[in-house]
């Protein structure tokens, strides 16, 4: 388990036949791809409920009536940059979201 990271390191750094250029490299241009094609954001300070993650609810045992999405609403604090998918949130869990796992809600006023 040591040398994990200097191993994929490695491998990342390797031309691989398949595509002819290395992991590293392609993933760097995927990436910009992404960030070029202007994947819609979400506003920071935007009001956002998020999706549960299975067994994130207390109890044992998941009914067809429970909500699948966070009853509290939470404000968007910042996405990292460079990296336009990933979300955190003021105050509640500490993990980055994806945009898929958020759902806008429409500010009232």
């Amino acid at each position: 388990m040591k040398r994990l990271a200097e191993v994929a390191a490695a491998l990342n750094n390797e031309v691989t036949s398949l595509t002819s250029t290395k992991p590293a490299v392609a993933i760097k241009h995927l990436i910009q791809s992404l960030l070029e094609k202007g994947e819609k954001k979400f506003p920071s300070l935007v009001n956002v409920p998020y999706l549960y993650q299975p067994g994130e609810l207390e109890g044992c045992v998941k009914r067809a009536t429970d909500p699948i999405w966070s009853l509290k609403v939470y404000r968007i604090k910042r996405s990292k940059p460079n990296q336009p998918i990933f979300y955190y949130l003021h105050v509640g869990p500490k993990h980055g979201f994806l945009r898929e796992e958020l759902l806008g809600v429409p500010s009232s006023g």
